[in-house]
């Protein structure tokens, strides 16, 4: 049975034609559309649902994870402001029992269709027994999360929950990419491609808000009305920022990279129009970074330079012009400034209940900010601090031991690749210095699925400079003993 169907999805010309446009790269491009479109007409469950069956075909007709990608990324961004569990409208929407069956049964439906992918393509026992680079240091924290709060007397079973949903997230996503996507720069570039169709999704989603929500007001932007459903205006400024380097990658590499450096560009735009300071700060860095890089590596440099030139000039042309406009519109820069906005407080807060939980912290649900769901728990608006206040010093130190190996696979031997691979992953983790996106579940799928071609980028480094190593020897040794016979000859 099963080998009649594998050959079946291997033979067939009409799944094959399937698999070409999963595979190919306009697969992201309806998947950013009906979720721009679900999001404007309330109907977004349809859409999940499109989704769900999209990703289940994919998973039993491909080899490999990639076709995975485009739903999995894109279908927070269908969840709108009047569903929103949280902010601005706290919406039950998603609790009610219809809804919960159709997730029950999208997940069962999912569950069966990598049951069905690892039957027909294999890799399943390859996932929890081969070896990565960062084996031995995911273990270790693995277990810094799941043993959060042990021994606290502020212990909830909850606690348990969120440190196996941060698992999954951080460690079994990275696993199931690691080793279900094919080595070379077309998988990098499928993600980044992806990556460049959601940042046009959320530019129309911040227009769409802007217009919707009554933004601008008497000529000054209301940051308290930027919100989403799916997210507030740190959310969203998060997400756009860790996307610019993939648009710079596809900038740097492809003959029209010009398209995406101006999308890059309005991306940037987007953010600083999110009023999201931590994502401003970060963003604004690593979009220098960025754009001097494309203007000295990768195929458009020179076009790059000019494009940047006037860029600049255009900027400080229409600052100087637009001066009084400007400064009304972005009063809450002003205004707000670089004040910590409570974050300090919630720092302090959080070291104190780690001193009453030092080993293993005092877990999740005892972070001192109050969470605006019922189902996720408060956090510390600081990936470290949240660790040791809820993970305590163990869940830290193994943290910071992953962490270091990851730096490490991506600094050593660096491609262009990675070399924007690495901004994403300092971007997210950049922003995550002042807010909570690595605990939110779906930034965690950009942070992992980025790791996991970071690491095969790596190794297959590795693996070339072996092969370059031992074909050098083979040379060497080769050139010797064509030496030693013409000094036979010579002699004779």
């Amino acid at each position: 049975m099963l080998e009649r169907m594998r050959s079946f999805v291997s033979d067939n010309r009409v799944v094959a034609r399937i698999r070409s446009v999963m595979l190919g790269p306009y697969y992201p491009i309806p998947f950013c559309f009906l979720a721009f479109l679900g999001y404007c007409i309330r109907y977004e469950v349809i859409i999940i649902v499109l989704f769900a069956l999209a990703a289940c075909v994919g998973l039993v007709i491909c080899a490999d994870l990639r076709p995975l990608m485009p739903p999995l990324l894109t279908i927070v961004y269908i969840v709108n402001i009047y569903h929103a569990p949280s902010l601005p409208t706290n919406s039950d929407y998603y609790s009610t029992l219809p809804i919960r069956c159709a997730t029950v049964m999208i997940c069962v439906l999912i569950g069966l269709s990598f049951i069905l992918h690892y039957l027909l393509w294999g890799g399943f026992k390859q996932v929890f027994t081969k070896r990565t680079q960062l084996t031995t240091y995911i273990i270790l924290l693995a277990f810094g999360l799941l043993l959060n709060g042990v021994g606290a007397k502020t212990y909830v079973w909850k606690d348990t929950v969120i440190g196996a949903v941060t698992v999954v997230t951080w460690i079994l996503i990275y696993l199931l990419f690691v080793h279900g996507l094919p080595k070379g720069k077309e998988t990098i570039e499928y993600f980044c491609n992806t990556c460049q169709w959601i940042s046009v999704l959320l530019i129309l989603e911040i227009i769409f808000i802007y217009f919707h929500n009554n933004v601008i007001l008497d000529g000054v932007i209301i940051e308290n009305n930027i919100m989403f459903g799916w997210g507030i205006n740190n959310n969203y400024g998060g997400v756009v920022a860790w996307l610019l380097p993939p648009l710079f990658y596809l900038a740097a590499t492809r003959r029209n990279g010009w398209i995406q450096f101006l999308l890059a560009i309005a991306s940037y735009a987007c953010i600083i129009f999110s009023m999201c300071r931590s994502a401003m700060v970060v963003g604004s860095v690593i979009f220098l970074i960025c754009l001097i890089s494309v203007c000295f590596i990768g195929n458009n440099r020179e076009i790059f330079r000019t494009y940047s030139a006037v860029l600049l000039l255009g900027a400080i042309v229409g600052a100087i012009i637009l001066r009084g406009e400007i400064l009304k519109a972005f009063d809450f820069y002003r205004e707000i400034g670089f004040s910590d906005a409570g974050r300090f407080d919630i720092w302090r807060e959080a070291v104190n209940i780690f001193k009453s939980s030092p080993l293993f912290g005092a877990g999740f649900y005892a972070a001192p900010f109050e969470s605006w769901t019922g189902f996720l728990p408060g956090y510390c608006h600081n990936t470290l601090v949240e660790l040791l206040c809820c993970c305590g010093a163990f869940g830290l130190l193994t943290y910071l031991c992953y962490r270091v190996k990851t730096v490490f696979i991506l600094l050593r031997r660096m491609s262009i690749e990675r070399f924007f691979l690495c901004m994403m992953i300092a971007t997210i983790l950049g922003v995550s210095l002042l807010d909570n996106h690595m605990f939110n579940i779906y930034p965690a799928f950009y942070y992992s699925i980025a790791l996991a071609l970071g690491e095969l980028d790596y190794t297959q480094t590795l693996r070339e400079d072996t092969l370059g190593i031992a074909s050098a020897s083979l040379s060497a040794s080769a050139g010797e003993e064509n030496d030693r016979q013409n000094e036979q000859s010579s002699s004779n």
